[in-house]
């Protein structure tokens, strides 16, 4: 590279390993695999596949309730509470 790309390039790659950490890391994926068996793999991803959903239903339909009745700060309130819970 030229001597003048130098800084797009840290930045670049900067930006790439920040988007690239924040969410799940090789870990998430490498240890389930060396840790567990077949079955109880499979089982365990159907169980957080349904789990997902079913969060993601119940949140559809509470939080647009709740903020009808309480408003914006309590629709935040719950949702940093779950994620407190869920930490």
């Amino acid at each position: 590279f030229w001597p003048a790309w130098h800084g797009i390039t840290f930045f670049t790659l900067c930006l790439l390993y920040f988007v690239l950490y924040c969410g799940p890391n090789v870990a998430t994926f490498v240890l389930p695999v060396i840790s567990y068996p077949c079955e109880v793999r499979s089982t365990f991803h159907g169980l957080s596949a349904a789990a997902a959903k079913i969060g993601a239903m119940a949140g559809a339909l509470l939080f647009p309730m709740i903020n009808d009745v309480f408003g914006t700060a309590a629709v935040m309130a719950t949702q940093a509470a779950i994620c407190a819970a869920g930490a």
